[in-house]
C-alpha cells in the first residue's frame, strides 16, 4: 500500500503507481484506466485530511464522476467494516480463543496493533503492508503466507482479516493452520453493486441469488478438503455486506 509520505508535497499521485489504460472506447468521454489499491488509499488518505471531491480529482487526476463514486463508495464500506460490527467482533474473538485456545496465531491483516496481544498466547506472528505499523511484518499478504509456509511454518489459529478478499492466502493459510482458521468474507461488500463477476471465478458463483455468505463458506470448505483439511463453522457472523467465519479444523 501507498503511505502518506509517497504523496508529494502538492498532494499529487505519482505517475508510476496509476493504473493501466484500458482498451479505448470512442463512445466514452476519456479513455478508461484501472484503479488500483494504492488510489483507493491516497483516497481515504485526503478524505481524512478533508479534502474535497474536485480536490481528490485533480490529485488522482481522474474525473469528477469517477471521483464520486469511488468516494460514495469508500465512506460506505468504512462505516460497515469499521463501525457497525466491530464490538461483535471482538466478543467472538475472544470466544474463539478461549474455545480453541491457540498457543500460536498468525495475525495476516493485524493492523496497527494485533489484537491478539490482549491474550494470553505464546507466538503472535503479526503482519501489515503499512511499514509503520509495529507488525512483525510489512508484506503483501498472499507472499507472506507463501512465504511462511515454504519455510515450514504452522499455526494453532491463522486469522484472515482484509478489506476485501483474502482469497489468494486461502491455500497457504489453509495447509498452515492446526486447529483453526478466521475469514472475513470483505468480497460480500461487492454484493450491494451486483457484481457476480468479482467472485465468479473465486467462488464459481453465477447468479445474484447465490451470492452469499452460504455459498462461499461451503466453496471454502470444499476448497480445504484438496490439502486434507476438513473446516467446521463455529460461529458465522453474517453481517450487512461483511461477514466472518470462525473455523475449526477436525
Amino acid at each position: 500500500m501507498i503511505n502518506e509520505e509517497l504523496i508529494d508535497e502538492n498532494y499529487r499521485f505519482p505517475l508510476e503507481y496509476k493504473g493501466e489504460m484500458m482498451c479505448d472506447n470512442f463512445s466514452m468521454k476519456t479513455t478508461p484506466r484501472k484503479w488500483t489499491e494504492k488510489e483507493y488509499e491516497v483516497i481515504d488518505i485526503l478524505m481524512k485530511k478533508g479534502f474535497n471531491n474536485r480536490q481528490i480529482m485533480i490529485c488522482l487526476d481522474r474525473s469528477i464522476e469517477s471521483i464520486n463514486n469511488k468516494v460514495r463508495r469508500r465512506k460506505k464500506l468504512k462505516c460497515v467494516y469499521n463501525d457497525s460490527h466491530r464490538d461483535e467482533k471482538y466478543m467472538y474473538n475472544k470466544k474463539f480463543v478461549e474455545y480453541l485456545k491457540p498457543q500460536s496465531v498468525l495475525d495476516v491483516y493485524s493492523g496497527m496493533n494485533s489484537v491478539y496481544k490482549n491474550y494470553n498466547i505464546n507466538t503472535i506472528i503479526s503482519n501489515d503492508e503499512k511499514i509503520h505499523f509495529d507488525t512483525d511484518f510489512h508484506m503483501k499478504s498472499h507472499k507472506l503466507v507463501k512465504m511462511l509456509y515454504s519455510r515450514g511454518d504452522t499455526y494453532d489459529l491463522v486469522d484472515l482479516d482484509p478489506f476485501g478478499s483474502a482469497y489468494d492466502c486461502f491455500e497457504y493459510s489453509i495447509r498452515m493452520a492446526q486447529k483453526g482458521l478466521i475469514i472475513t468474507l470483505g468480497e460480500l461488500g461487492h454484493k450491494r453493486f451486483r457484481r457476480v463477476d468479482y467472485v465468479n471465478k473465486k467462488y464459481g458463483i453465477s447468479k445474484y441469488e447465490d451470492f452469499n455468505t452460504k455459498t462461499i463458506v461451503n466453496h471454502i470448505i470444499e476448497y480445504a478438503k484438496k490439502f486434507n483439511k476438513t473446516l467446521l463453522p463455529i460461529y458465522v457472523c453474517d453481517w450487512n455486506n461483511i461477514a466472518r467465519v470462525y473455523f475449526k479444523i477436525i
